[in-house]
C-alpha cells in the first residue's frame, strides 16, 4: 500500500553540504500510510530499505541544478535490480522535453560508496505528481545485473529538476512527535545516502545530507536472484539429524 502525503506547512531553509557548500530548500511534511509500492513486494524479491518514517514526517528537499546527483550506495540482498521506489512531491507536473526528465541508472560502487563506471542499467525517470502517486516505482526494462555494492542514481535534467522534490527521513523533532535522531535511530548511524555533485564533476566521496543528523533517501531497492545460503544454513540442519 503506498503511503499518501499531506502537506502540513512548510520551513524553507538551507542546507550546505559539508564538501561542496551547494545549497537546498527543505519543506516538512507528514507522512501516512506504508512508504512502498506493492509492484515489486512478491515472492522471489527480495527489499533494501535503509531509511527509518517511525515518527510520520518527511524532509522534502528541492532547488536542484542541471547535472545533480543524487543515491544511495547499496549492499545487494541479490544479483539483479529490478526497480526502485522513489519518494518525491514535485510542485507542479514536470513536462517531458523541456529539461525536467532525469535519468536514473545503477553503477558499481567504488571503496568510498561512489558510483564508479559505465551505467549498468538506465531509464528516464519524470516525476509526475500532482497526479501521480509521490511513491512511484522506477522499473529498468530488464533486470540489471549488479556487485554486491552498487549505486542507484537519479541524475538531474537540464533544468535541474525543476519542481521536483525528493525526501528523505526525518532527524529533528516534528510538531507531534520526539526528535527522530536518537529515538528511532542512533545518532551514529551508518549513511547509505549521497549527493554525488554531478556527472562531469563527481563529488567523491559523496556529501551526506543532514539537517541535525545524516539522512537517507526515501527509496526502496528490490532485487532478485537472492544469494543462496543453502551450502551453511542446509549442511547445519543435517548435521543436527547424523
Amino acid at each position: 500500500m503506498r503511503k499518501f502525503f499531506t502537506t502540513a506547512f512548510v520551513l524553507v531553509a538551507m542546507l550546505a553540504f559539508a564538501t561542496s557548500g551547494f545549497a537546498l530548500e527543505r519543506t516538512l511534511a507528514r507522512a501516512t500510510g506504508d512508504d512502498v509500492s506493492g509492484g515489486w513486494n512478491a515472492g522471489g524479491t527480495c527489499t533494501i530499505q535503509y531509511w527509518n518514517g517511525c515518527v510520520g514526517w518527511t524532509w522534502l528537499w528541492s532547488g536542484w541544478s542541471p547535472g545533480d546527483r543524487i543515491g544511495v550506495n547499496y549492499q545487494a540482498c541479490g544479483s539483479h535490480l529490478l526497480s526502485l521506489d522513489i519518494f518525491h512531491r514535485p510542485t507542479a507536473p514536470l513536462q517531458p522535453g523541456y529539461g525536467f526528465t532525469a535519468s536514473v541508472d545503477a553503477f558499481a560502487a567504488d571503496a568510498n560508496g561512489c558510483p564508479t563506471g559505465p551505467s549498468l542499467g538506465s531509464v528516464a525517470f519524470l516525476p509526475s505528481f500532482p497526479g501521480g502517486p509521490p511513491v512511484e516505482n522506477v522499473a529498468f526494462a530488464a533486470a540489471v545485473p549488479v556487485p554486491a555494492s552498487f549505486v542507484a542514481a537519479i541524475t538531474m535534467g537540464s533544468a535541474g529538476g525543476g519542481a521536483a522534490r525528493y525526501g528523505t527521513d526525518f532527524d529533528v523533532a516534528g510538531p507531534t512527535g520526539p526528535q527522530a535522531c536518537g529515538t528511532c535511530y542512533p545518532t551514529t548511524r551508518e549513511t547509505n545516502s549521497f549527493y554525488y555533485g554531478t556527472a562531469t564533476t563527481p563529488l567523491c566521496p559523496g556529501s551526506t545530507v543532514s539537517v541535525i543528523c545524516e539522512l537517507e533517501w526515501r527509496w526502496n531497492a528490490y532485487m532478485s536472484g537472492t544469494v543462496s545460503v543453502e551450502d551453511k544454513s542446509w549442511s547445519a540442519i543435517k548435521d543436527l539429524y547424523r
